[in-house]
């Protein structure tokens, strides 16, 4: 399956990779579910995330690719909405680290207190 998202800004894809790292391994993704998901448990592991440059009929694409033996609804769209806002600046790598493990992409990570 392939979806394609068009964003204008052009994204830091070696901090999209660095925030990437933080997601491999098995986790409780509470972050990155969907509210109406209906899985029994949030634990899933995330075997592969390689993010691909190539270039597009318009222009440069990523191309994301991710290996797991099971994922959440919605899983995999809100990870790469969370590297999208890596790769544009808005948030630092470390701070998909910090939404995994408080399991909540809703803080203000990456600004000031």
């Amino acid at each position: 399956m392939c979806h394609v998202l068009r964003v204008p800004p052009e994204l830091y894809v070696a901090a999209m990779r660095n925030g990437a790292r933080h997601l491999l391994g098995k986790y409780y993704f509470t972050t990155f579910r969907s509210r109406i998901c209906q899985a029994k448990s949030p634990v899933k592991a995330l075997d592969a995330l390689e993010i691909e440059e190539v270039e597009g009929l318009a222009g440069p694409e990523l191309r994301f690719h991710l290996s797991a033996r099971s994922l959440l609804y919605n899983q995999v769209r809100s990870i790469v909405g969370t590297l999208e806002r890596v790769g544009a600046g808005s948030w630092t790598p470390e701070d998909v680290k910090t939404a995994l493990e408080t399991r909540d992409r809703g803080l203000r990570v990456g600004l000031p207190a």
